[in-house]
């Protein structure tokens, strides 16, 4: 009796223990989702990557959606921190909430603390949503607070925030004020959510700051993300330390001018912390 290849597919499959079965359709769908993730970055590999960017329309669409859901079943036969990092990513680009994507990240970091992409991507995320809603919006503060580096300043701004709605409240209930009570307390409020995200923008940058510590000090990704928040910050010395930031791309022992890129292994560990680093391979 000939059986056709998709049928000793399924024999092979059936034959494998439960535990073996399960990675196997893991990694199925896992390759699977890489394809069509790749799909969505088919540009030419040059410099100016920005100048080409694939357009998103209804083929674009759709690979975000098959990528998406080859994903969510590799993360239900296996958990692996790829998974969910890759999930998170694609949360972002079909335009999900923030919660969505940062809940993602976070168990991304969850189940590989030590790996660099995960975390990168979540407090780079965080600082991109600081960075278009407005001072004042105290949704997205609050997202990006559930989420901090550090857990004293997410202490902090909860209480905060919490004070600051409890007011609000209490203002809007009590007949007793005058339309220009509320404009007072309304301008209070928005001078203590105003510094709320000020601390969480000052977060976001402790976060990167630990991208490009020790042998990740040729993430680019993460310095240039540095460099940008500290620049759109203004402090005092800001400006030249994003220049510090940008200019360590650019140089060399060697030589008056060089560009700096390097390939991050995708299992590189964080800086800071007492885990073993994996060698990084230079593309220039």
């Amino acid at each position: 009796m000939n059986l056709d290849e998709p049928v000793l597919q399924h024999v092979s499959m059936v034959l494998l223990p439960i535990k073996l079965q399960l990675q196997a359709l893991a990694e199925i769908h896992e390759l699977l989702a890489l394809v069509y993730y790749d799909g969505l970055q088919n540009v030419v590999p040059i410099y100016d990557q920005r100048s080409v960017v694939p357009s998103k329309d209804s083929a674009w669409m759709m690979f975000c959606q098959n990528s998406m859901r080859h994903f969510q079943k590799a993360f239900a036969h296996k958990e692996d921190w790829s998974h969910a990092f890759y999930l998170g990513k694609l949360s972002e680009k079909l335009g999900y909430s923030h919660e969505t994507s940062f809940s993602f990240y976070a168990k991304a970091i969850a189940l590989n603390p030590s790996a660099a992409d995960s975390f990168y991507r979540m407090h780079a995320s965080r600082l991109k949503l600081l960075c278009t809603c407005r001072k004042q919006d105290e949704e997205a503060l609050k997202v990006v607070a559930a989420y901090c580096f550090n857990q004293s300043t997410q202490d902090t701004v909860m209480d905060i925030l919490s004070k600051v709605c409890s007011s609000i409240s209490e203002s809007t209930c009590s007949e007793e004020l005058t339309p220009n009570t509320y404009s007072v307390n309304d301008g209070k409020g928005d001078s203590h959510v105003e510094g709320v995200w000020q601390m969480l923008y000052n977060d976001c940058l402790s976060a990167l700051e630990i991208c490009v510590e020790g042998d990740l000090k040729h993430f680019h990704k993460a310095r240039y993300m540095l460099a940008q928040g500290l620049y759109r910050r203004g402090g005092n010395m800001d400006l030249q330390k994003a220049k510090d930031e940008l200019s360590f791309c650019f140089k060399s022992s060697r030589s008056p001018f060089t560009i700096n890129m390097w390939e991050i292994d995708s299992m590189v560990k964080k800086g800071r912390y007492a885990f073993p680093f994996f060698s990084l391979c230079p593309v220039i």
